[in-house]
């Protein structure tokens, strides 16, 4: 639609609005509407759309009626007016994106720690600025857990939803240190909390060092990875993603991680990333590399698991937020 073409319709319109006249204030809303739909990104929210669609009738309308003489070019004038509640809603929604990974970042724990011969690394590469993907961990002098959740869906809803999560696992993991049950009071949550569509990839892993054993707990998320020496293989069943039913069957699997073992967990943002020659990416080439310098740091650990991703699939637009983790036993 080109401006011009509307002037002589706002020509009308304009003085009308000025009487408050009900009918005119509703054909200027459908033209407000109709240069919205035409002239802002596809990228907005069908929800900010219509936040805007409706800020700017009442406030240009209100403008309207507050002119003392018809602009020169009314199509411009409505459009300029436009521009400007967009521009402000963009800023506030660009902020609100910036406070809620602000807050994000408070509340995530250090992305490395060690405890009773065990040492984790855990990075977290969001889509947006707020993740979906989060995780967290409680010692205590018996063992630790650790816990990694991948909320379906990215963006501002996913980290909320991510929020949640956290907040029960701290507070739960403080009731039981079991697993299973703490992977089943987060679906019972979840399931009652949110939308029937929502759910969440979940692992939650016990260290016991008297026994050396390790349990983990998998709802949906990719099966680990144990590298030992040179070889690598898969822990445990993926179960079910929690949040889908009011209840479910989540696989616990048990081993005992000898000196020197790693294990590697990694979200499906990216196995399910595809690569340079449109495959998925196999999250065993990484566990292959790892096998080769299993005495590294942590932290070079992460940084080559990192390159050889990026390496593989760094042509590809990326799709989801993505975490890699690493956990060695000494």
């Amino acid at each position: 639609m080109v401006i011009k073409d509307l002037n002589p319709l706002l020509n009308q319109l304009i003085p009308r609005i000025a009487r408050f006249d009900p009918p005119a204030i509703i054909e200027f809303a459908e033209v407000i509407s109709v240069l919205i739909t035409a002239r802002t990104p596809p990228t907005l929210s069908a929800g900010d759309r219509e936040k805007l669609r409706t800020t700017a009738m009442v406030e240009i309308s209100a403008a309207a009626g507050r002119l003392t003489s018809m602009p020169a070019d009314p199509g411009s004038w409505v459009q300029k007016k436009i521009d400007a509640i967009a521009h402000r809603q963009a800023r506030f929604i660009g902020e609100d994106r910036d406070r809620a990974a602000a807050a994000q970042r408070h509340m995530l724990l250090p992305k490395t720690f060690e405890a009773h011969g065990m040492e984790v690394a855990v990075e977290v590469r969001p889509y947006d600025l707020a993740s979906g993907d989060v995780f967290d961990y409680s010692v205590t002098p018996r063992d630790a857990l650790f816990a990694l959740v991948d909320i379906a869906g990215k963006g501002p809803a996913a980290s909320t939803l991510a929020a949640y999560s956290l907040a029960h696992f701290r507070t739960q993991s403080k009731q039981t240190r079991d697993p299973r049950k703490l992977t089943n009071g987060l679906n019972n949550s979840l399931f009652a909390a949110t939308a029937p569509s929502e759910s969440a990839a979940v692992a939650i892993a016990r260290w016991t060092p008297a026994g050396r054993l390790l349990q983990i707990s998998n709802a949906g998320y990719p099966l680990p990875l144990l590298i030992r020496e040179r070889s690598v293989r898969r822990l445990g069943d993926g179960g079910q993603p929690v949040g889908l039913f009011p209840s479910g069957r989540f696989s616990v699997s048990r081993t005992q991680p000898c000196p020197g073992d790693l294990i590697l967990l990694a979200s499906d943002g990216i196995s399910e990333q595809k690569t340079n020659t449109d495959r998925y990416f196999n999250t065993a080439s990484i566990a292959r590399s790892l096998a080769s310098s299993p005495t590294a740091s942590m932290e070079a650990l992460m940084a080559q698991s990192w390159q050889i991703f990026a390496q593989r699939t760094g042509r590809r637009i990326q799709h989801d937020d993505r975490t890699i983790a690493i956990i060695r036993f000494s």
